[in-house]
């Protein structure tokens, strides 16, 4: 298997030329929007199933400057509907339906025995979505590519090639990078408020096992810290629906894994759930939780339970990355009390004891899992949904989406660098939420392909913490072919998927962890283990996969 640090970034410079080059070579690669729309503005509704996007929105969805920007070049009013909650639960309940459904949804498509991909492919079935590859041709040749490019090929051959899609397109991959060079660094770790670290004298660079995190959690236990309304503090928590717990139990995680099969030292193959590790892992969720250290509510406290309970400095420790920590802080907690800042610790090596988080190790031929677009059967202008992410796919629309304006919000330099305008920085020293109302980090809902370090450098411009995780945990990549690549060829495979989606193992080991007692825990992981094993499905699929590979080249596990 190949394994490469993540490239060096190119500068700005060099990266700008590049696309304007590319954008003046290929109207495929980059649509022009010289001519605004001559009609009527009509209003689409998205649904916005996603937990991974910022909850902090302009005070008007539709009449936002960058909205106003995208009306006039497309005609097309984009009235966008968040869903709090559990993303499956929610597409369930709307394909239920089955009709008066919103024009367009966006949700996430993991791939793999995913719940959501699995819905969204039985409304594939069910004729709930209608495919968009007559229009790839004529109204959105800007998406032309979106279907590989960032694209992992891992991908391409498992689910783009789903028996309910029949060779179709319907769901739009989005925020895929532009090149391997842009898969993006999320900056997944353990947080802790400034002020607590401080005021304990600990170093937060030397927080670099999951039991480190164990005693410092016991530590901010006892001082007794409060939040800004003088209340007890949650010591440790997370995003929504445990988003992303696992980072506190890092120590037991190998990050190089992309399937559910582990390579013994022989040879031989096993199944995630053997892993020695896990009962490690259970061992330390359960002291957390029976210690009264972890937030066990956190496994299915939605998006605005965690934004009371962050706004406020509820929480002494968060799991999470950077980006959606950042946007929901800087304009609440942070603008009062800087002092309660948001901190990363570590590096927290994994189990390899390599300083890699969730998504720390990439395919170097892109994303595996993303969120997607929809357009459903009860779209009454499918043509209008693609014209506008035409143009928020172009060079012109992308920048739009996610920087502004030009000239009002960012501009070139001498060295045809995008910057930030002087505007823009006094607007947001004076008005933290200047951004958000400005629309800039909102309209970006639909765009793949994305050029992110562009975006980033301008977007992070000066943020030491920012930097600092870059550093602390730099994307590696790895090259081969999937070890689950030849599933469909294994004749019973469909009965070990409806086994495993009836054993729920998430929810199982979830429920281990707040056992009563670690025997209990430990007990209904065993009976998880035999309950897996008791049809013979498992050790077969095992037997022969591991017949099925002898011969295969680099292999991803």
């Amino acid at each position: 298997m190949k394994l490469d640090s993540k490239p060096a970034s190119l500068s700005l410079r060099i990266l700008t030329l590049a696309i304007l080059s590319l954008f003046l070579f290929s109207c495929s690669a980059f649509g022009t929007t010289t001519d605004l729309y001559q009609g009527e503005a009509e209003t689409i509704q998205m649904a916005v199933i996603w937990n991974g996007l910022s909850s902090i929105y302009p005070s008007s969805k539709t009449n936002n400057p960058v909205a106003e920007v995208v009306r006039q070049n497309t005609g097309v009013n984009m009235n966008f509907t968040f869903y709090d909650g559990y993303e499956n639960d929610n597409l369930t309940r709307i394909f239920a339906i089955g009709k008066n459904m919103p024009d367009v949804i966006m949700a996430p498509y993991w791939g793999g025995g995913d719940a959501n991909s699995a819905t969204i492919r039985q409304a594939v079935a069910d004729g709930l979505l209608i495919p968009v590859d007559e229009y790839l041709d004529d109204i959105a040749i800007n998406l032309q590519d979106s279907w590989t490019v960032g694209v992992s090929e891992n991908f391409q051959q498992l689910e783009w090639t789903a028996e309910e899609f029949g060779g179709l397109k319907y769901v739009i991959p989005m925020q895929t990078p532009a090149s391997e060079a842009d898969i993006t660094n999320w900056g997944y770790t353990v947080f802790a408020r400034k002020d607590i670290i401080e005021d304990l004298g600990v170093d937060p660079d030397k927080i670099n096992t999951s039991d480190d995190l164990y005693e410092l959690a016991k530590r901010i236990k006892a001082g007794n810290y409060k939040d800004i309304n003088g209340n007890n503090i949650i010591v440790a928590s997370t995003f929504a629906n445990g988003w992303s717990y696992e980072c506190y139990i890092n120590s037991f995680r190998s990050r190089n894994r992309f399937t559910n099969v582990i390579q013994n030292d022989d040879g031989s193959l096993d199944w995630i759930s053997s892993s020695e590790l896990l009962e490690e892992e259970i061992r330390f969720m359960h002291k957390m939780i029976s210690e009264g250290l972890f937030d066990k509510t956190a496994f299915s406290h939605n998006q605005s339970t965690v934004i009371q309970k962050h706004i406020t400095g509820s929480v002494a420790m968060t799991a999470t990355i950077y980006g959606s920590l950042k946007q929901m802080l800087k304009n609440t907690l942070y603008v009062d009390h800087p002092e309660m800042e948001y901190i990363p610790l570590g590096p927290i090596y994994d189990a390899d004891g390599v300083a890699a988080m969730p998504d720390g190790y990439r395919e170097e031929s892109g994303e595996y899992g993303f969120p997607v677009l929809m357009i459903t059967k009860d779209c009454k202008n499918p043509e209008a949904v693609m014209r506008y992410l035409n143009y928020i796919n172009s060079e012109e629309g992308k920048l739009l989406s996610y920087l502004g304006i030009e000239g009002e919000d960012w501009e070139y330099n001498d060295d045809q660098e995008i910057v930030r305008t002087s505007l823009w920085r006094d607007s947001i020293l004076a008005n933290p939420n200047y951004g958000v109302e400005r629309g800039t980090e909102y309209h970006y809902i639909g765009i793949s392909q994305v050029p992110n370090r562009l975006i980033s450098d301008v977007r992070n411009e000066d943020d030491e913490i920012y930097q600092k995780l870059l550093q602390m945990y730099p994307v590696q990549t790895v090259s081969g072919t999937y070890a689950s690549s030849w599933d469909t060829e294994f004749p019973e495979i469909q009965y070990l998927r409806n086994i495993l989606e009836a054993m729920g193992y998430k929810t199982t080991i979830e429920s281990a962890y707040s056992a009563n007692t670690i025997e209990q825990a430990l007990t209904i992981l065993n009976n998880y283990r035999n309950n897996l094993r008791r049809n013979g499905y498992l050790e077969r699929y095992l037997e022969w996969l591991e017949n099925k590979i002898k011969n295969e080249g680099d292999i991803i596990f």
